[in-house]
């Protein structure tokens, strides 16, 4: 997985915002899931993009960040969302 793919929430998974973070429900695993304050800002850009390019790209802009250290945290959590089932892959344009 890298920057040029795409992913998109995993439909009708519940979902609540708490102050700054974002509260999941996994239906399919009964279990809830607290993001931190990244996890979160992703979750809400993924509402707007399935690319990750853009959403590494809107994050970038607004927090100080290593441009690399944003690229691995992002595929972090969204390689961790998937096996969750709560993201899904919606392409890979570089394999």
């Amino acid at each position: 997985m890298n920057l040029s793919d795409k992913v998109n929430r995993a439909k009708e998974i519940p979902w609540q915002q708490i102050e700054s973070q974002v509260v999941l429900l996994n239906p399919k695993q009964n279990m809830a899931h607290e993001l931190n304050v990244l996890g979160s800002e992703i979750w809400h850009l993924l509402n707007e993009t399935s690319s990750l390019s853009v959403i590494h790209s809107n994050l970038l802009k607004e927090y100080e960040v290593e441009s690399l250290q944003l690229e691995n945290d992002i595929l972090k959590f969204v390689n961790e969302m998937i096996e969750l089932d709560l993201l899904e892959r919606v392409s890979n344009v570089s394999d």
